[in-house]
């Protein structure tokens, strides 16, 4: 028996990285040897000596499997894991990423209790800036807690520090969605979740993450709409995720914080457009039609709050204050310059 399929898509990652990830896959393995590991790379079409060189690699480790397909997409490749991994539980991690071994994992995986197992991330590998899926101890975790962090900000959203029980995926059809080019991580965990799993929080970090700001807004430039688009998929799903777990006390404020990021996301995107010098009359148009149909009580919950940002972002979309939207695109480029210069 497997007890836990570690995911690897690659996609041309340089080979420096993929080594440091895969000796972290490997160093996690051999600290959790009492349990029964396997790690599936799924090479996603990569070009040149990447390959050849996780081909070679899978050959010599034992529990590492490799496949080679055509380039499709990480979603393609990640299904592909999950169909072909063969462990109780899955966990992903990207090819430029880093495992972290931690100490609770065998008692929880043998005991099987349960179904969605989260932990920590660092973005530095001193592990001195953290993500934190919760605050607190580890502990059992209901629904509220998750929604309220998912509608605070984007730490839950993306597939790594996440164990899953397989067969959840397998007995719902859950998989990610390969139409998709932004949105799909938190769909996908959505889709998770509407599946009422038993939930557990490691307060560990388990992962060293490295960041990627230039993915998103290639994707907007190249397939803008569908960007869009996508934003608006993610925002549904919120919703449906918010009406179907959450207590009358605390709907209306969840709906008010995802329909803000919502709001945020589509400003953000069409200051991005703004700025390169791709948008469009359509896609102004679009998106201020997605705006009016935002639910009325929602829309005035934000706007009782004549100063904040979100109302802000509101105002200048739904009056076409497109002057106004260049210079707040402007602000917010300097404004992210400084950040990332501190």
């Amino acid at each position: 028996m497997i007890h836990l399929s570690i995911i690897v898509p690659v996609y041309n990652t340089a080979i420096d990285k993929l080594e440091q990830c895969f000796q972290s896959i490997k160093t996690f393995m051999d600290k959790n040897s009492s349990l029964n590991m396997e790690c599936v790379i799924i090479d996603d079409g990569s070009k040149g000596k990447v390959s050849d060189w996780c081909r070679e690699f899978s050959e010599t480790k034992a529990g590492f499997r490799f496949y080679k397909k055509v380039n499709e997409g990480v979603s393609v490749a990640r299904n592909m894991g999950i169909s072909l991994s063969k462990g109780q539980y899955i966990i992903f991690v990207d090819s430029d990423d880093i495992l972290v071994s931690f100490n609770e994992l065998e008692q929880y995986l043998l005991d099987g209790k349960y179904d969605l197992i989260f932990s920590d991330l660092a973005t530095d590998i001193q592990q001195k800036h953290m993500w934190k899926a919760f605050e607190g101890d580890s502990r059992e975790i209901d629904f509220e807690t998750v929604i309220s962090r998912i509608v605070s900000d984007g730490t839950l959203n993306g597939p790594v520090c996440k164990i899953i029980r397989k067969n959840l995926l397998d007995q719902h059809h859950i998989e990610f969605d390969k139409t998709m080019i932004t949105g799909e991580d938190l769909v996908f965990f959505i889709h998770i979740l509407l599946q009422k799993p038993k939930m557990y929080y490691i307060s560990q970090c388990t992962y060293i993450y490295k960041l990627d700001t230039n993915t998103s807004n290639s994707r907007l430039k190249n397939c803008s709409k569908v960007f869009i688009q996508n934003n608006v998929v993610a925002y549904k799903n919120m919703i449906q995720l918010i009406n179907q777990f959450s207590s009358n006390q605390h709907k209306h404020t969840f709906e008010k914080r995802a329909t803000e990021i919502y709001i945020k996301q589509l400003f953000n995107s069409l200051a991005d457009l703004l700025e390169m010098g791709l948008l469009s009359q359509e896609l102004k148009d679009y998106t201020v039609q997605l705006l009016l149909e935002l639910d009325k009580q929602t829309v005035d919950l934000i706007q009782e709050q004549k100063l904040s940002k979100s109302n802000f972002q509101l105002t200048v979309l739904l009056n076409k204050w497109w002057l106004l939207l260049a210079v707040a695109s402007r602000m917010r480029i300097l404004y992210l310059k400084i950040k990332n210069s501190l």
